[in-house]
């Protein structure tokens, strides 16, 4: 049988136990040996396989999807073009017109996220310095933060060794991320992001993304990175999804644990190695 732990930090281990019987002389069972054994890495991999099983079959369907909608996207925005410019003597119809307008920009931000998803694109990795791009992160995100009265902290260390990395790419993971934490703290709260040079599972640094938002129940977590889903009334459901993608195409992990109420926390593992494969 297989059975679960869960730490009072919310993480969970795996075991699995095999229980056999000890018979005496007449056939009777006098005792039984029990034999346990950690599984929890057995588990990850497995839910990894099972997870890029998922990606590439998303990644064909969103292509097609995409296309289909974005064409007809496109007559809609042409002719709502047009009306405006032959209703400019009613407001009123110019407010509904606005409206459709961001709505149709809205859906086509989610194609573009979709087109990215699908689209088989290496990463153009340099060696560099991971901290430059989660500063810049953070000032594009600064506004929001201050509107949702969220202070975020970066622990700061000069010892952070360089890793290869696409930039673009990464900045876009970082981003996704974070906004995700600033969405979860409707209350204002703190988002800490800390670095770390590690050795496991293989020489890396793994950068952390705590925040003290809403959290995620068990279910919530499981489908986290499934497209489209969406604990927020503002998102997408296309952005851990893409993140997802991103730092396995790097040779990384994407880890997350959750408490409801307490909050969530995001760790992202990227190696040193170029062509890292975890």
């Amino acid at each position: 049988t297989e059975y679960r732990i869960t730490a009072e930090n919310g993480e969970n281990r795996f075991f699995e136990m095999a229980v056999f019987p000890v018979f005496d002389r007449q056939g009777k069972i006098e005792s039984a040996i029990e034999i346990a054994s950690e599984i929890t890495e057995r588990k990850r991999l497995e839910s990894e396989i099972l997870q890029s099983e998922k990606m590439a079959s998303l990644g064909q369907i969103a292509a097609g999807v995409a296309h289909e909608i974005r064409n007809p996207l496109t007559g809609i925005r042409l002719g709502l073009n047009s009306l405006s410019r032959s209703v400019k003597e009613n407001p009123r119809d110019l407010d509904v017109i606005e409206s459709i307008s961001k709505d149709i920009s809205r859906l086509d931000r989610v194609l573009s996220q979709l087109l990215d998803f699908a689209r088989k694109k290496e990463p153009e990795k340099e060696m560099q310095n991971i901290i430059p791009v989660i500063i810049e992160t953070i000032g594009l995100l600064e506004k929001e933060a201050v509107a949702r009265k969220v202070k975020i902290n970066l622990e700061k260390t000069d010892e952070c060794p360089p890793v290869y990395f696409d930039r673009d790419q990464m900045k876009q993971v970082f981003l996704n991320i974070m906004l995700n934490a600033l969405q979860a703290m409707p209350d204002g709260g703190e988002l800490n992001i800390s670095l770390q040079e590690v050795e496991k599972p293989a020489a890396g640094i793994t950068i952390g993304f705590s925040d003290t938002g809403v959290g995620m129940n068990s279910d919530q977590l499981r489908r986290i990175y499934d497209l489209f889903y969406s604990t927020k009334k503002e998102g997408t459901g296309v952005g851990l999804t893409v993140s997802y993608k991103i730092i396995r195409e790097h040779g990384g992990q994407i880890e997350v644990s959750s408490t409801r109420g307490k909050g969530t926390v995001f760790n992202i593992f990227i190696p040193k190695t170029f062509n890292a494969t975890l």
